[in-house]
């Protein structure tokens, strides 16, 4: 009888042999792609990947964050340098200066010209309580959503 779960861990050491090839992903991302690429059953290769993820969410969350410093340093500098502008081989980076918006103080004051009038708009809690009552709605279909995974931290 063929074993099914070999097909699967084999999915996941490709996925992790790509991880694995990615020099600017982090070293902890590498090691848990090598660990995916070194186990020797499914159970520890869903167990190595679980800690790859978790690890590439980690980076991505530090990324980001970096992201947003390095951009506010670049254009903190660009502007009070003067050069607004800055050329490379490639790129042309520019400090562009943010145009004044509205902000709405009270809201009882406008105009009611001003105001913009929702358009009707389905209660989908209410088309999903009669769906779950067994009730079928004119106009509305059920869709196949994908399985999505959810990591939550077990509690101490």
């Amino acid at each position: 009888m063929p074993d099914h779960s070999i097909p699967i861990r084999d999915a996941l050491r490709a996925v992790a042999e790509d991880l694995r090839a990615n020099e600017m992903l982090p070293v902890a991302v590498q090691f848990g792609a090598d660990d995916v690429a070194r186990s020797p059953d499914l159970m520890g290769a869903l167990h190595a990947m679980t800690k790859t993820v978790l690890a590439l969410r980690d980076a991505k969350q530090a990324s980001h964050a970096a992201l947003e410093r390095a951009e506010a340093a670049l254009t903190d500098a660009l502007v009070e340098s003067g050069a607004y502008q800055l050329r490379t081989e490639h790129h042309v980076v520019t400090a562009v200066e943010n145009r004044p918006r509205p902000i709405v103080t009270d809201q009882t004051a406008i105009p009611p010209s001003l105001m913009r009038q929702r358009d009707p708009e389905p209660d989908m809690a209410a088309i999903k309580n009669l769906i779950s009552a067994g009730q079928s709605v004119p106009g509305v279909t059920l869709n196949n959503p994908q399985p999505h995974l959810r990591i939550a931290a077990k509690k101490a």
